[in-house]
């Protein structure tokens, strides 16, 4: 278990074969600082050997744990859920304590539809 704080580190990472968890937060906040790029970062979404995946929204400068947008348009959340569809575990990580039970369920509208 390690943090991997760059494309360079997910890429050797990938080269031995290591399954990855992902938080798609971490991975835009990376692209913003320009320590991942666009090839890195469709390798990390081609990658056969994802264990896990976290959501949440992120405004690029902190992972802030925000709700995801309704219309599903936050970063990495499409592929999120293609790969849920495929049985990989998606972690909802946004501060759920802080909204209705109404919101709740729309967050996980965003992701199981």
């Amino acid at each position: 278990y390690a943090w991997l704080t760059s494309g360079e580190d997910i890429t050797v990472a990938m080269k031995y074969g290591f399954r990855l968890a992902v938080d798609v937060s971490h991975l835009a906040i990376q692209s913003r600082l320009g320590l991942l790029s666009v090839s890195q970062c469709r390798k990390i979404f081609d990658y056969d050997k994802i264990a896990e995946i976290h959501v949440s929204r992120s405004t690029g400068r902190s992972d802030a744990h925000m709700p995801l947008s309704l219309d599903g348009s936050d970063f990495g959340i499409q592929w999120a859920k293609e790969k849920l569809k495929a049985g990989t575990p998606v972690v909802l990580e946004s501060y759920l304590h802080r909204l209705t039970t109404d919101e709740r369920k729309q967050q996980l509208d965003v992701i199981l539809k």
